[in-house]
């Protein structure tokens, strides 16, 4: 089934066409959750390099490849159906939200 939608915006006209089967989500729409899945994972691993501790030499590598953790969830929101995606981006959207309010809540308290 194909689905075309057009949106006659104020600064610029935007038209998709939307492709899928039944059983399976639409290919554009878990593109673009899986867009956001990766830019959330990137805001997550940026925050947590930023307030990384000092390490030892031999540690460092280590949190290096550590640090590509977040990208997981890129790579298992592509096998899952598109409420699956829905909830990965929900629920790691939140995380990097809660945490950075309470890094903030607690540096200023303490």
């Amino acid at each position: 089934m194909r689905v075309m939608g057009v949106d006659p915006g104020l600064t610029r006209c935007g038209l998709g066409v939307v492709e899928g089967t039944p059983g399976k989500p639409p290919a554009l729409v878990a593109v673009g959750v899986i867009v956001v899945i990766a830019l959330i994972a990137w805001l997550s691993r940026r925050a947590n390099r930023r307030i990384a501790l000092p390490l030892e030499p031999s540690q460092q590598r280590v949190s290096q490849v550590l640090s590509f953790a977040p990208f997981l969830t890129v790579v298992f929101a592509s096998f899952v159906p598109l409420a699956a995606m829905l909830y990965l981006a929900v629920s790691t959207g939140w995380t990097l939200i809660e945490r950075h309010v309470m890094r903030r809540a607690l540096w200023t308290a303490g």
